[in-house]
């Protein structure tokens, strides 16, 4: 982990953001978070085209906006509340990212990442094009093949 947080500080890796969405027409603002096998990760974030690196095993989440810091203040207040009682519940990214911080302390700590349910396996639902989507869509959940470049290696 400290090999890439080093080739990002040294502008030696390149980020070329790619057309998505409806028509193509959308451009991707450049944000990610990395870990490795031993616990270590990174959030790295482009702000007004430089890096903003946060090294560290505690940085596990990470969601659209606003700027991570933000976020990591967000989660400080959170903290201070009795997270089994009450959570932000929006589907806003700063609500996201506490419950995300909140669940990822919560769960069972495994060895086995891709563990499921016996019987559960990858689900997904069609969002795209899908403005229907809202509520609880668990019944509208099919099989699916893991997206394969996301898919860790056996």
């Amino acid at each position: 982990m400290q090999e890439l947080v080093q080739a990002v500080q040294a502008d030696r890796i390149q980020i070329v953001p790619i057309p998505f969405g409806p028509g193509g027409k959308a451009k991707a603002t450049v944000h990610m978070a990395v870990s490795d096998a031993s616990g270590d990760s990174a959030v790295i974030e482009y702000l007004k085209g430089k890096p903003v690196i946060h090294h560290g095993p505690q940085y596990k989440v990470m969601t659209n906006s606003p700027i991570y810091s933000e976020q990591l203040k967000l989660n400080a207040y959170w903290s201070t509340r009795n997270r089994n009682q009450v959570l932000p519940g929006s589907i806003q990214s700063s609500d996201r990212f506490v419950r995300g911080s909140s669940y990822n302390q919560q769960l069972p700590a495994t060895s086995d990442t891709l563990q499921y349910r016996p019987g559960s396996g990858i689900r997904a639902i069609q969002i795209e094009g899908n403005y229907a989507v809202q509520g609880n869509v668990n019944a509208q959940l099919r099989p699916a093949a893991s997206i394969t470049f996301l898919a860790p290696k056996p």
